[in-house]
């Protein structure tokens, strides 16, 4: 089976305040406010107000469920970005803290899911202006107001699955093209060696080219490379005329898909001389 992502946007719990006693699964939330992600703390005028209204510490909770189907796959929580400073729980357990909101970050919640019942995920929020947390400090003038701002998601894979991967159009002002990407591999507690990388351009669901070699993995994480070359009728990218090509990167066990990852490329070429 490959990945699963769910969304978990809606039906958040919050409250403008925090206590240790937000963290328990039995806490009871049902006074907090209901809200959906994206979402910022206060609401504000466009310009004229003040800027430390939104800055404390919040709550958010989020009640959630994984099928039984999933037991045996690695569960995260992904998310895009939080301002500015997070600690996470899930189901009483502390799964660890980001600093900044500006990037996105994840955590391996499987070891406390309970699938087929219910989960609470538990964020704290700190919004306030702190010295160690880019942009504050007096470095910049820059509001970053506060919240958990960008969406979230369960990803749900296989023991083995890819954790990023970075695809570089190479050779763009030739007649002929090449893409080199780079595949960074979780292999989990064992593999069987019979896995398979396959790599596959795409452009609107046509495929343009495709290619697939044995993967040989060595001790976790680990990191594959694999390569299309020979590539022609390649439409460049450029700012009238934004062409890109969707890159489709599967792991396969014995024919069969066990993760797939897909991003997006533009074929170009920039010079500063």
């Amino acid at each position: 089976m490959a990945r699963s992502v769910i969304g978990l946007n809606n039906d958040w719990k919050f409250t403008k305040d925090f206590e240790e006693d937000y963290i328990a699964p039995s806490y009871d939330d049902g006074a907090m406010d209901m809200v959906c992600i994206p979402h910022m703390n206060e609401e504000l005028p466009y310009n004229y107000f003040d800027e430390t209204v939104y800055q404390y510490v919040s709550c958010y909770r989020k009640h959630f469920a994984v099928d039984a189907g999933y037991e045996g796959k690695r569960v995260y929580i992904d998310f895009e970005g939080v301002m500015t400073y997070a600690k996470v729980y899930i189901n009483g357990q502390y799964l660890g803290e980001h600093k900044g909101g500006y990037t996105p970050f994840s955590f391996d919640m499987t070891e406390y899911i309970r699938f087929g019942e219910d989960n609470v995920l538990t964020v704290m929020v700190d919004s306030t202006e702190r010295d160690d947390i880019p942009p504050f400090g007096f470095v910049v003038d820059y509001l970053t107001y506060a919240g958990i701002y960008r969406e979230v998601q369960l990803r749900i894979v296989d023991a083995l699955h890819i954790e990023n991967v970075f695809a570089k159009p190479c050779d763009a002002l030739c007649d002929t093209k090449a893409l080199d990407v780079d595949v960074m591999i979780n292999r989990g507690e064992s593999t069987q060696g019979d896995e398979e990388l396959k790599l596959v351009l795409m452009r609107d669901g046509k495929i343009i080219a495709e290619t697939c070699k044995s993967l040989i993995l060595g001790q976790a994480p680990c990191k594959a490379n694999i390569k299309l070359e020979s590539l022609q009728d390649i439409a460049l990218w450029d700012i009238d005329d934004p062409n890109l090509y969707d890159v489709e990167v599967s792991i396969l066990r014995g024919g069969e898909v066990v993760d797939t990852y897909t991003t997006r490329v533009g074929f170009r070429e920039a010079q500063l001389t």
